[in-house]
């Protein structure tokens, strides 16, 4: 045998390839000894590990004849049967304490090591109990097949902690590094073995640490914890060991396990009792006065190699509870496995479900949502996210629709469609859209269905829970893609979809196209799946009618706002259920009026829904005022439903109090009173809107539609106000100067598709749609492009008018009033004060060359304003110095006018050009800026009286 070949066979190798020296303390001793001390070195001691190539363990076996070989291999296999028989973790008969597995404790001190290099773990003695006595040397290797090394197990105390990687390391570490560091190689393995007695002996009192296995995968905090659990459990059962079964019991306790057990169709509580019930039965407990130091076992030093062996190679930041679970099937034969594979979980299920997400139970991925204690359940998809409508119906949770028959009826027959059976309800929030679907459920319950549809489930889609706690990139997808999936495998299955476009771009990424509404496509596409979808206008426009593929599969189904017949039929139906939970009872006349002051003060939601709140409210209130809860059922009338929706409007309750009976009645005397010297324009305004309410107007008009035309500061605009505030209706006033241009007469209805704010709708039609009974001055419109005409048109003549959005407003309780000063000029040619002769007749004149013939002939009336006589302004006036007399009311103040006062203030307050507006003007220069410093500093500080006159041609206050 040459020289080279001393020591390790491999280190031999390296040696001739110029590698450092290879066992030289061997080779010394055998240098020093016989042939036969030398091989029995050698045999016992295996390879020192200085060399950096040499990776060979069994370097002996290249000097023992091939029969000495086959010899030593069966006197292995016999001792290594003998002492798993003698010394297993089921066994009772103790273990002598010669034979304490010290290299296993090493291998939670040596994981958590800062050394430069990095080591890990792997188990150089025989496979079998750590009894045979055999020591170890520290192999390095370069990366990236690392092997593990340790050099025996240290007892671990009742104090001792598992501390995490990222904690100091032992301390007898770098009392170890110093001389490898200084020797540049490892210890001699007489020397580790002696350094490792002397550490053991000394009792250090460090705890159990873990390190990572190649400086990146580290011990997570919960497996830490879990360590943690399973030491100081063998110490409170006086174990002498921690086996396997220890560890797997603690890693129950982690919520991220019981996580994986559930998804496996296991139960943690039951495998925790089972786990219990064994140790108590088969481990041996120490006597009382013994210390409780308990070793790990090599079964469990094992498991705990593979997981981190395996979180390396899959290159894992970190080494957590799930993976180690799933590491504890190496150990096939222990009872932990033994235990996890009678509830049904292999190691099959828990590599799915941790690398996929797939249960046992289903093919499709884990649907977890957290519950009231934090934790994750899994289960049937469509109990998850989706509401089984038809058990809502059976346990009475929904209320009967009224007066929406033919909307059902046209629902049922999509759904009986071959292709393209998928109802879309498009309509304002609040007319039932929602009612409608459950509606049909409660018909199916009630089998008042045709027979295709008798055995239908209708089934609520539940965003929310979708929505909630998908943290990662295709979650909610997966999510509706088991519903889908789910409901597919039901024959009848009708899935409805509230605010169905809020699925379009669902799950998409910034600028991809694939969203959640692509997962309906197929299925919808294929009539395997019936679909009821429920949207608003404005949504449907802007989302959900883009993606034309998907609109084109519904069927669209427009649920328009009832009428107030309708809504009141509608009450009367559902008042049963809020008498029921008030313990009130509604008058029919009750009903009615709650369906009348909603539709005309109400004006940012619709019919049904804001009725059936003044119901409500009005239910709420009489419920709060009462004393006694066992009182008789109170009666709720008009005077409590005009209290709610006084104050649900924000309106004084005296204007809802008086019936529109009572204001038609008295109108002509209110107008009379604050418009002064137009009584035949009151006469003809007056006369339009009483048979208008009448209901011998016609009912698919406005109630009237008006041409004030006349000088300016006659009182056009001001008797349009006075008018709205007698009938206490909304006034809405647009000035027609501002579109002149052609572009700008698309701001009434909305732009067109393309142009900037195409999608925001038109001012007067949305302006409408919020307060449908109101007066509309359209002012000075012979300034308005002729565009404008052609829109109002169709107002004057059908009462509705359609922005971009396809949304229409409804003119029918509008009273529609436009002003001109075309002719004006003709009625003020001759001197004021009187009316002269023919001047209606001049002015007819220039309205038709102003006017079209079919604008002219679609109006209720023209009305020409007179202009003002001097014994009118002088009643002018007089108005305006009572405003200013109820202002003045506050500062203690009182005011006089005398008659010459008065009659210079309508001398120099009407103009022939301006008509009367120059008073106000007159009145604040005269009148108001001299009282300001008298009221703030002067003799009216403290109250007082103030005359107004006039001498000389001027005014005078006087104080």
């Amino acid at each position: 045998m040459s020289r080279a070949r001393r020591g390790c066979w491999s280190c031999a190798n390296a040696s001739r390839r110029g590698a450092s020296s290879s066992c030289g303390a061997l080779v010394r001793r055998r240098r020093r000894g016989s042939r036969r001390a030398a091989n029995s070195a050698r045999r016992w001691r295996g390879c020192c590990g200085a060399n950096a190539r040499c990776t060979s363990a069994s370097w002996r076996w290249h000097f023992w004849p091939r029969r000495s070989r086959t010899t030593i291999r069966s006197w292995r296999r016999r001792r290594r049967t003998n002492a798993a028989r003698s010394y297993g973790p089921c066994s009772r008969r103790k273990r002598p304490r010669t034979a304490s597995p010290r290299h296993f404790a090493h291998a939670f001190r040596v994981l958590r090591s800062n050394a430069a290099a990095s080591v890990g773990l792997r188990c150089r003695h025989a496979r079998g109990e750590p009894g045979e006595g055999r020591r170890t040397a520290s192999v390095q290797s370069p990366p990236p097949q690392r092997r593990l090394h340790h050099d025996g197990v240290r007892g671990v105390g009742p104090r001792d902690r598992v501390q995490h990687a990222g904690g100091a390391s032992h301390p007898g570490d770098a009392q170890r590094a110093s001389p490898r560091h200084g020797r540049g190689r490892d210890l001699h393995v007489r020397d580790r073995r002696d350094e490792s007695r002397a550490r053991h002996r000394a009792g250090a009192g460090a705890g159990v640490s873990v390190v990572d296995y190649d400086g990146e995968s580290v011990i997570g905090k919960s497996l830490q914890a879990s360590f943690e659990f399973a030491v100081n459990e063998a110490v409170k059962r006086r174990h002498e060991y921690v086996t396997l079964e220890h560890l797997l019991f603690a890693l129950l306790h982690d919520r991220d396990v019981a996580e994986v057990i559930r998804a496996c169709g296991g139960d943690v509580e039951v495998l925790k009792t089972q786990l219990d019930a064994f140790m108590n039965e088969t481990y041996e407990q120490l006597s009382d006065d013994a210390p409780v130091e308990p070793v790990l076992t090599s079964m469990l030093q094992r498991v705990i190699q593979y997981a981190q062996l395996h979180a390396q190679s899959a290159g894992r930041k970190e080494l957590d509870t799930p993976q180690m679970l799933a590491a504890v099937y190496q150990a096939e034969q222990s009872r932990a496995v033994f235990f996890l594979r009678a509830q049904g979980i292999h190691k099959l299920d828990v590599l799915n479900y941790l690398s996929h997400g797939i249960t046992r139970k289903s093919a499709e991925p884990a649907f977890a949502a957290p519950d009231e204690e934090g934790e994750r359940v899994s289960g049937d998809p469509l109990k998850s996210f989706a509401v089984n409508l038809l058990e809502r119906a059976k346990n009475g949770e929904i209320d009967p629709v009224i007066g929406r028959s033919l909307e059902l009826e046209r629902t049922i027959q999509i759904l009986c469609r071959r292709r393209k059976n998928n109802p879309l309800y498009v309509g304002e929030p609040g007319v039932g859209k929602t009612a409608i679907a459950e509606g049909l459920a409660l018909k199916i319950q009630q089998h008042d269905v045709p027979p295709v549809l008798k055995d239908a489930e209708v089934w609520s889609l539940d965003m929310g829970a979708v929505l909630a706690g998908t943290k990662y990139r295709g979650e909610f997808e997966q999510r509706l893609k088991a519903v889908i999936s789910a409901l597919v495998e039901k024959k009848d299955a009708i899935l409805f979809i509230d605010e169905i476009h809020t699925i379009v771009g669902a799950g998409a990424v910034s600028g991809g196209t694939m969203d959640a509404s692509n997962l309906l496509k197929p299925a919808i596409a294929s009539g395997k799946l019936r679909v009821i979808g429920s949207t608003t206008y404005a949504e449907y426009k802007q989302s959900f009618e883009r993606d034309r593929a998907l609109a084109r599969r519904f069927q669209k189904i427009e649920i328009g706002e009832p009428t107030i017949d309708e809504t009141v039929e509608i009450l009367t139906g559902l008042k049963g259920y809020y008498e029921t939970h008030h313990h009130v009872t509604f008058t029919d006349d009750a009903l009615r009026l709650a369906a009348e002051l909603s539709a005309k003060y109400i004006h940012d939601r619709h019919l049904p829904d804001k009725a059936i709140d003044v119901l409500d409210e009005a239910g709420a209130r009489k419920r709060m005022l009462r004393t006694d809860a066992n009182a008789a059922a109170e009666v709720i009338d008009v005077p409590e439903v005009e209290t709610v929706v006084a104050r649900m409007a924000k309106i004084p309750p005296r204007t809802i109090a008086v019936s529109e009976k009572e204001r038609l009645q008295h109108l002509d005397e209110d107008l009379r009173r604050v418009i002064y010297g137009q009584d035949h324009a009151i006469k003809q305004i007056v006369s339009a809107i009483k048979l208008g309410r009448s209901g011998l107007g016609n009912p698919e008009k406005p109630i009237g539609s008006f041409l004030f035309s006349g000088p300016t500061g006659v009182g056009k605009t001001e008797l349009a106000k006075q008018l709205a505030q007698s009938l206490g209706v909304e006034f809405i006033r647009f000035d027609m100067s501002e579109y002149m241009e052609p572009h700008t007469v698309s701001r009434l209805i909305g732009a067109p598709p393309g142009y900037v704010g195409f999608d925001q709708g038109g001012l007067l039609t949305d302006a409408i749609i919020r307060t449908p009974y109101a007066v509309l001055v359209l002012d000075e419109i012979e300034k308005a492009h002729p565009n404008l005409f052609s829109i109002l048109l169709q107002v004057m003549d059908h009462a509705t008018l359609t922005d971009n959005n396809g949304k229409k407003a409804d003119f029918r309780n509008v009273i529609l009033i436009m002003t001109t000063n075309a002719g004006g000029r003709e009625l003020t040619d001759a001197s004021p004060g009187f009316m002269p002769s023919g001047a209606t007749g001049r002015g007819r004149g220039a309205i038709e060359r102003t006017f079209a013939p079919e604008f002219r002939n679609r109006l209720d009336a023209w009305i020409a304003f007179e202009p003002l006589s001097f014994e009118v302004i002088e009643h002018v006036v007089d108005k305006f110095i009572d405003e200013l007399r109820a202002q003045l009311v506050a500062k203690n103040v009182t005011i006089e006018l005398r008659e010459a006062g008065r009659a210079w203030l309508a001398t120099h307050g009407y103009d022939r050009a301006f008509g009367a507006r120059p008073m106000a003007r007159v009145i604040s220069s005269k009148i108001k800026e001299p009282l300001v410093d008298e009221i703030l500093f002067g003799k009216l500080a403290n109250g007082g009286s103030v005359t107004v006159d006039a001498e000389g041609g001027e005014l005078h206050l006087l104080y």
